[in-house]
Order: C-alpha cells, then sequence, then structure tokens
C-alpha cells in the first residue's frame, strides 16, 4: 500500500511539474514578465496600434493592451466580454452597430466579471457617454473563475472603488495569483493553443510574440489586432468538432451555483451606475454550437438556461436590449458557422440580431 502511495504521489508531482513548466516556459500571455515590462510594451504597442493601417500582430498581454486601448480610445462605441465576442465591430455585424460611429473591442481571453468590472470603470472615468455592448457568457456571474485578470488588480480595484464595492472579498495578491496560474489547466490548454496557431501558421518563434510586427494586407492569415482593438480568429484552423473537443467545451468553466448573488447584485449596480453616467447598455448573448448546446450533459444545459433567464429577465427590469442567444437555432446557426464549440465564425455575425424571448421557454405569443 505505502508503495502505490509513493509511486501516486511520484506521478502527481511530476504531473504538477509538467503543467507548471510547459506554463512558465511557453507563457503565451507575458505574464511571467515583470509589471514595468508589460505596461511599457502595452503603451507602446496601442501607440503603434491606433495609428496601424492593416493592424498589428497579436503579441503581448492582452488585457493590458485591452485597458490601454479602453484608456485611448475615442470610440462612441464600445465591447467587453470574452473570446467569444473579440471578432465584433462594425465591419463584421453592421446590424448591431448601426447607431455607432466607431467601434471599440475591448473583449479578452476568458473574460470574467473581474474583467468586466475593470474595463467598466475605465469607461466609466472616461466620462464621454456612448454606448457599451456587454458580452455575458455563462460563467461570468460567479467571482474568481480564473485568476489572469489578478495581472491588472490595481484597475480592478480601483473600478470596485467607482462604483462604490467594497474591496474584493477574497482577493489574492498578484504574485500569488501570478504563481497558482502556473498550475491551471485553462491556461495549458491557453498555452497549446497559442503553440498549435503557431504551427499553423509556419511561425515557431516564441520570441517574436513581444515584438510588434505591422500585419500585412488583407491577405494575411495570422492572429491580427486591428485599430479597434478586434482580433481575427479561426482564418486558417480548420473547423474542429472532434467529439472529445466537445466534450470538453460542454464542460468549459461549468461550475455551480451558475449565479453568486453577490457579484449578481454588483452587476446589476454597476449597469446602472454606467447608465447614470450617460451609458447605453446592450447585452450581447453568443450563441454555442448546436453539440454543446444538446442536453446530454444535464449541467451545461442548467447552467446556460439560469445564466440566459437571469439576462433577460434583467433586461426587462432595467430596460436593456439583448442581442442574440446562447441557443444558435432562432438565428438558423448551424456546425458550419462555429470554429469549435465556443465561438462563431466571423461569417456567421451578420446573422445576429435582438431577441426579445428567451428560446429556452419558447416563442414569444
Amino acid at each position: 500500500m505505502l508503495r502505490y502511495a509513493t509511486s501516486f504521489a511520484l506521478a502527481f508531482v511530476a504531473a504538477v511539474t509538467s503543467v507548471a513548466a510547459v506554463n512558465y516556459s511557453v507563457d503565451a500571455d507575458g505574464i511571467y514578465r515583470t509589471r514595468a515590462e508589460i505596461d511599457e510594451f502595452a503603451r507602446t504597442y496601442v501607440d503603434h496600434l491606433i495609428r496601424s493601417e492593416n493592424g498589428l500582430l497579436a503579441a503581448g498581454d492582452m488585457r493590458a493592451i485591452k485597458l490601454e486601448l479602453a484608456r485611448r480610445t475615442v470610440a462612441d462605441c464600445t465591447v467587453t466580454g470574452s473570446s467569444r465576442e473579440m471578432e465584433l465591430d462594425a465591419e463584421a455585424a453592421p446590424q448591431i452597430f448601426g447607431a455607432c460611429r466607431a467601434v471599440a473591442n475591448l473583449a479578452v481571453p476568458a473574460g470574467t466579471f473581474e474583467d468586466f468590472v475593470a474595463m467598466a470603470g475605465v469607461i466609466m472615468r472616461r466620462d464621454a457617454g456612448g454606448m457599451i455592448f456587454v458580452g455575458v457568457s455563462h460563467w461570468m456571474l460567479q467571482r474568481h473563475v480564473n485568476q489572469r485578470f489578478a495581472r491588472e488588480r490595481a484597475d480592478y480595484e480601483q473600478a470596485r472603488a467607482s462604483f462604490g464595492f467594497e474591496k474584493d472579498p477574497a482577493r489574492a495578491s498578484e504574485i500569488v495569483a501570478r504563481y497558482a496560474n502556473l498550475l491551471s489547466a485553462q491556461y495549458l490548454r491557453h498555452n497549446f493553443d497559442f503553440v498549435t496557431r503557431a504551427i499553423w501558421s509556419n511561425d515557431n518563434s516564441n520570441a517574436r510574440r513581444f515584438e510588434i510586427q505591422e500585419a500585412q494586407k488583407a491577405a494575411d492569415q495570422r492572429r491580427v489586432f486591428k485599430s479597434n482593438g478586434t482580433l481575427q480568429l479561426f482564418r486558417q484552423q480548420p473547423t474542429n468538432l472532434q467529439s472529445g473537443l466537445l466534450e470538453r467545451e460542454r464542460a468549459y468553466q461549468i461550475a455551480t451555483p451558475a449565479l453568486d448573488p453577490a457579484v449578481t447584485l454588483e452587476f446589476e449596480r454597476a449597469l446602472e451606475l454606467l447608465v447614470r453616467r450617460g451609458m447605453k447598455i446592450t447585452i450581447l448573448l453568443m450563441p454555442y454550437h448546436p453539440l454543446v448546446m444538446s442536453c446530454n450533459r444535464p449541467l451545461a444545459c442548467e447552467t446556460l438556461s439560469k445564466v440566459e433567464a437571469y439576462i433577460r429577465d434583467l433586461s426587462l427590469r432595467l430596460g436593456f436590449e439583448v442581442i442574440g442567444s446562447y441557443d444558435p437555432r432562432p438565428f438558423a446557426q448551424t456546425w458550419r458557422d462555429f470554429a469549435d464549440g465556443l465561438h462563431l465564425r466571423k461569417e456567421a455575425l451578420p446573422r445576429l440580431r435582438p431577441l426579445s424571448f428567451n428560446p429556452w421557454i419558447g416563442p414569444e405569443q
């Protein structure tokens, strides 16, 4: 028995060490650079980005870059959320942004409630009015779903103070969060995806991810930030619909409870304050792949249903429009419209539209 326990312990330590080694050595988001390096790169990158004609190759710490862009943009419309909203702008979805003079996309990978608070705080402090399109994924109304936001803790805590919230009740120091992230399965997946993209684009040079490179014209097939913050995704990557991937994405960031009452209270207070400061709010619910929507995993369907029902009730109470739904069927979207279980292809974005009823219950009468 002792021998088996020892073997298990050694295997566990080896697995944990391997995860940490991959996350530290690949480090797709540059988390383990110094704070000064991250801030200086973000400022320089955004300087070049807003003047670029064809955009820049994606590089550096995306959260730091998007927060810097939020501070610098003059756009009257902004988009917050996760990678599920990162391709949205007036070119990709003109039917959504017809009332906008310009759109800045401030969504970040795996964007959480904390990311929304940090970004909304920057937008509110600009005191410029306009519209915010708030992307709400099924994990956004829980606290600390992942710790990637902690790299920008100063902006997050400043925003909490601006909204009149108490300090984060379970805040971890940035140092603790940075090194806890070494063991993160989500960051491991992100790093593997980063390496896969590098292989697909025939670019194996990790060193260049902290260089500022102008994109080529429309023919550039790499991950490119446009000057408004949108990031083109999945251009060369084939639709990836293996059963294993879909099983993983049916469970992606699914946790109970789906709605944290303390988070929903703060979310509502933040939205109400933004409205009082002259902002117009629209909620974005990006669809999921039809197979992810199947109820073979009851907890996944239960989570999506609960969150969408809450958002639709909130929108009725506060007078917000809801564009989209977690359910792809009202927009005639099929498996061909998805790059994977979580992300619509750009070509399918023009079919999104306001939806006034809850498709989980049935069409409006």
